[in-house]
């Protein structure tokens, strides 16, 4: 009894631990480790990443770090246009208005900028900022826990990119970007599986088109004295 029961908790860790390793593995395809230069080079655009304004309206403290993140790299001379991307989400505040209002303000030099304000996630964000600027290179300004996800995403819209942030560990946000990085994940996966459904079907079809084309059977191989 006792060797039935370990064999079984043997077999249960087995499972466990190959549902882990494919899982991270999932993990790792679809959000990849960040590779991001030790010193940026000028970009013609960067990007900052709205979020929204507090409950009574004031100024969050996410968005506060991203504009001041913003001001600071613009003086390192990072970037020469900053779009900044955010609709009205979670109230009546227009995230980049807010935050382009914020910099107007607080920036010791002025900054070039461009408000995107219809952007109501981080997929719209990169969607319609790509419409604007088109596959030109592009800094993308967030936070440290945002960054993977936003990445992930900008490789969808822009072929030369690099993110910049600024540190990001407060538990009510780790909180809200795991489930948010899980619907990532899962969106991503169907995409992906639609996509081998139609590539299978594809082959299937060219297949079935292939057999109708070839004859039953070879005539030249018939003998002359057999034709008539």
């Amino acid at each position: 009894m006792n060797k039935k029961r370990k064999t079984g908790r043997l077999a249960a860790l087995a499972f466990v631990s190959a549902a882990a390793a494919g899982g991270y593995l999932i993990y790792r395809h679809y959000l990849p480790k960040i590779k991001k230069d030790k010193e940026p080079a000028k970009y013609p655009f960067a990007l900052v990443l709205g979020c929204p304004n507090r409950k009574d309206g004031s100024m969050s403290t996410s968005q506060i770090k991203r504009c001041e993140c913003a001001i600071d790299a613009y003086q390192k001379g990072l970037f020469d246009i900053l779009v900044i991307s955010g609709g009205a989400v979670k109230n009546d505040k227009v995230e980049a208005l807010e935050m382009q209002n914020y910099i107007e303000e607080h920036s010791p030099v002025k900054i070039p900028m461009i408000a995107e304000t219809s952007a109501q996630n981080t997929w719209e964000n990169f969607k319609l900022v790509s419409q604007i600027i088109q596959d030109n290179p592009v800094l993308i300004i967030t936070s440290s826990l945002h960054a993977r996800r936003s990445a992930a995403t900008a490789a969808h819209f822009f072929s030369d990119w690099n993110v910049i942030t600024y540190p990001e560990y407060r538990p009510k946000h780790i909180l809200r970007e795991i489930p948010s990085r899980l619907i990532y994940i899962k969106l991503e996966m169907q995409k992906d599986l639609a996509a081998l459904k139609e590539d299978l079907q594809h082959v299937s079809n060219a297949s079935a088109d292939e057999l109708e084309l070839q004859p039953l059977f070879d005539e030249s191989l018939i003998p002359e004295s057999e034709k008539d």
